[in-house]
Order: structure tokens, then sequence, then C-alpha cells
């Protein structure tokens, strides 16, 4: 669902879902990017390009379900030879990161100088690039989509972004490889409004044909967390 259904119905007001609302970023910056895996030209249980654990747990202040709003990502180098990029999106019962990749630094939106206000501290793990996960415990699909097929599969300066929400028109901004190879193309995909428990984890897995080289990845990830204490203030 779209950020202000989020405010409507699990806010009370958009300062309190602000609050709760977390974004991700990676160290290495907007231009150099993470590298992703170079061939992964078939899914596989340890493979992973994200991965979003929920360490949060059933003692209590700490019964936060994560709800994913957006994962945005930016060719920053191309996969040589790739001819066809296809993602799946698989939720597992336990956290999944084990090595691997760089670790986002989470931030909350929010800030206020009202007497006694502190930052929440996001319960969401977050990381990104060529990662290597456990076996896994009980994973189950819950969305796969191609998100390319052309001449250039992540040509730099694409811009791909996933929304987490409810089925609408996306406007997407597709370059011409015959007439205009160069511009970069921006595409919006949608994933289901899933929601992360207490010790489980969201992973997205990358399955690109003929790649010869990893591309790489600037990254943005946006959350919102349900259940932290303030809530019931």
């Amino acid at each position: 669902m779209s950020y202000m259904n989020y405010i409507a119905q699990f806010g009370k007001g958009s300062m309190k879902i602000a609050e709760r609302t977390f974004a991700y970023t990676a160290t290495e910056g907007p231009t150099l990017g993470v590298a992703a895996n170079a061939n992964p030209t078939a899914y596989a249980a340890t493979e992973g390009l994200l991965c979003i654990d929920n360490q949060a747990t059933v003692n209590s202040g700490n019964g936060q379900i994560i709800l994913p709003v957006c994962v945005h990502l930016w060719v920053t180098a191309r996969g040589t030879a790739g001819t066809y990029a296809a993602v799946r999106w698989v939720l597992d019962n336990a956290t999944q990161f084990s090595t691997g990749g760089t670790t986002l630094g989470a931030a909350s939106i929010y800030y206020d100088t009202r007497s006694g206000y502190a930052d929440l501290t996001a319960k969401g793990k977050v990381h990104f690039g060529d990662l290597t996960l456990v076996t896994g415990s009980s994973r189950k699909v819950v969305w796969e989509t191609v998100i390319d097929s052309s001449a250039t599969v992540f040509a730099i300066g694409d811009r791909h972004t996933f929304m987490f929400q409810d089925p609408v028109s996306f406007a997407n901004v597709e370059r011409s490889i015959a007439t205009d190879p160069v511009r970069p193309g921006h595409y919006v995909h949608y994933v289901p409004g899933v929601q992360i428990g207490r010790q489980c984890s969201l992973i997205m897995q990358p399955l690109v044909t003929v790649m010869t080289a990893a591309p790489s990845f600037g990254v943005a990830v946006v959350t919102v967390e349900l259940g932290h204490p303030r809530e019931a203030a």
C-alpha cells in the first residue's frame, strides 16, 4: 500500500507514523555502488541481493512488525552481457543474513524538539550486495517478476524502484535501444504489501541470464515499523 495509506490505516496522525519510518542507505555512496553476484543464472537458497531481517523478539517492548515501503536501486556499473533480469521476493520465519555485501545504515525520517524526544532504534537489519544467506528455515515465495529484458540490462544510470503497495498504474520511463541507447531508464515495479514478523526476514533474490561481470548498484530502502512502545502513549 502507499505511504499515505500506512498513515491512514496504522498511524494516529502523520507524526506517529513518521517516527516509525526508517530510511536505509549504504556508506559506499551514490556513485560507487555495491557489487552484486556476477552470474546468478538460477535462484539459489544461499544467495541473495537484499535481505531485511527483523531482529525484534517477543519480549516486552520488542514486538515490532516491519512493513517495507520501497526499495530503490540505481546502476553504477553494468553487468556485462546480461540480457534478461528477474527477481523473486521470499519470506522466511528466521533471520537469514550470513555474510557478504554491505550493511545499510538506518535513520529515522523524523526529528522533534519536544521534551524527552529521542529517535527510535530500528529493529530492521538490512544487507545488500553479493550476499550469502543461511540455508533457510521455512521459506515461501511471495512475488516474482521480470525487471529488465533488453540488449543493455542494467545500463549505467538505470533506476529500479520496487513499491510495496496496492496495484496502481506506474509510470515507467524506458529508453529505446535503437534510437536512444545512452539515456537511462526508470522502472517502477509492484510488490505485494508484505509484513516481516519478529525474527523473520524478507529476501530479494536475482536471476540474470548470461551475465559475465557483476553489476553494482546504489541502494536506498524505506520501511515502517509497527509496535514500538511509544505507540501506546
